[in-house]
């Protein structure tokens, strides 16, 4: 099975690959890292006009129309250039979430703007005691006239430090975690009268599945957030080495192309997984 990269990838790979050589060594990613959004307003707005942003969502949703193997290719690269930028916060979690589970009206309000670089979003799912069981939630959220009022503790939440994207954010506590503008969040009493709706209303679609539906839609995505994280670290790993290799060591180093190709052919089995499931 032939896993080299097709007309549009090679074009992706390409404009990240010179994006990072041209304007992001290592130097700037530092300054960029430690500054007080740990991450470069101005270097996300160049992300959304190069179309990067877009890749993952149909061109119903005003994006690019690209699967997980058009993401991989992404990721890969921004592993490799060690990018700080919060691509797997918006794009690939709350944006997947919303892509899957709002309606038309909710992604005209939420999901356009973060493609368009304009709004920072978190999704906050994982709580301290859940680990690697979703359904595991302690959380509560009670009917308050045509909103919620959600309570609980949620962890891990990345770039929670940065979301523009919550409920009233006098109501939620963001507590220092370790990370890149990473968080705890602590929700007391929290009046809710957007953010959840985007589950409920697709759940009120199809009362025979209220509860799997949004289950499943954050299942996809976070098993979407892990393939990326893991590529990501792949290009990471693959920098460590070029440096390891420029310091004298370059017995160590073997060509790129086998990982590449490890990880499109992940991918494209991803794509062909998510074919085969229901559309969502």
């Amino acid at each position: 099975m032939d896993f080299s990269y097709n007309e549009i990838q090679a074009m992706l790979d390409d404009s990240v690959e010179k994006f990072i050589a041209n304007d992001y060594d290592f130097e700037t990613r530092q300054k960029y890292a430690a500054s007080e959004k740990a991450y470069s307003p101005e270097v996300w707005q160049t992300f959304a006009e190069l179309g990067w942003t877009s890749v993952p969502f149909s061109e119903d949703d005003g994006g690019f129309g690209g699967g997980p193997a058009d993401l991989m290719v992404l990721m890969l690269r921004f592993g490799k250039g060690l990018v700080v930028e919060p691509y797997l916060a918006n794009i690939v979690l709350a944006g997947g979430v919303l892509r899957r589970a709002a309606d038309a009206e909710q992604k005209q309000k939420w999901l356009h703007p973060i493609i368009a670089g304009e709004l920072q979003a978190a999704l906050a799912y994982a709580e301290p005691q859940s680990r690697y069981d979703i359904g595991d939630v302690r959380t509560t959220a009670r009917a308050d006239g045509g909103g919620w009022v959600i309570s609980g503790d949620k962890s891990v939440v990345f770039n929670g430090g940065n979301a523009e994207l919550l409920p009233d954010r006098d109501g939620v506590r963001r507590l220092p975690a370790h990370g890149l503008r990473q968080a705890d969040g602590r929700f007391d009493e929290t009046a809710v009268t957007a953010v959840l709706l985007a589950l409920r209303a697709q759940a009120e679609k199809a009362l025979a599945r209220p509860v799997t539906h949004a289950v499943v839609a954050i299942e996809r995505v976070d098993d979407a957030a892990r393939q990326a994280l893991v590529v990501a670290a792949a290009g990471a790993g693959l920098q460590v080495l070029r440096v390891i290799a420029a310091n004298g060591a370059a017995a160590l180093v073997s060509n790129a192309s086998p990982v590449d190709a490890a990880v499109l052919g992940a991918a494209v089995a991803a794509e062909e997984d998510a074919a085969r499931l229901s559309p969502g």
